[in-house]
């Protein structure tokens, strides 16, 4: 069963006259149940909250992602330095110690 916002409200409000009566209580009535049954309903109204501000961070932070490399390859693209060009398709300078790096003494393929 699907309970809306007034129906929780008018609940909590029958439970906590329950428990204000004390003694004076309905007999069987489970004041204290019904009591954490409401708390649970807050606990995860809260995680949902949170998990959908993270979702929404997320987003965001995929979105701005997306945008610095759509930029990126825009830049690349015009300044003819497509990464799809490069030797071996490697996204760093050709010029880079690293990429074309060989031990002392080997040959490049084809010498």
């Amino acid at each position: 069963m699907i309970l809306d916002a007034n129906q929780i409200a008018s609940i909590r409000q029958h439970n906590d006259e329950e428990l204000r009566r004390g003694g004076r209580a309905t007999p069987g009535y489970p004041a204290h149940t019904v009591k954490n049954l409401l708390h649970t309903i807050e606990a995860l109204k809260q995680e949902k909250r949170k998990w959908k501000k993270l979702a929404q961070a997320r987003g965001k932070a995929l979105d701005a992602i997306a945008a610095l490399a759509a930029r990126a390859d825009a830049s690349d693209e015009r300044s003819g330095n497509a990464w799809q060009d490069r030797p071996g398709g490697d996204i760093l300078d050709a010029d880079s110690p690293t990429l074309n790096a060989r031990p002392a003494g080997a040959a490049a393929k084809g010498d």
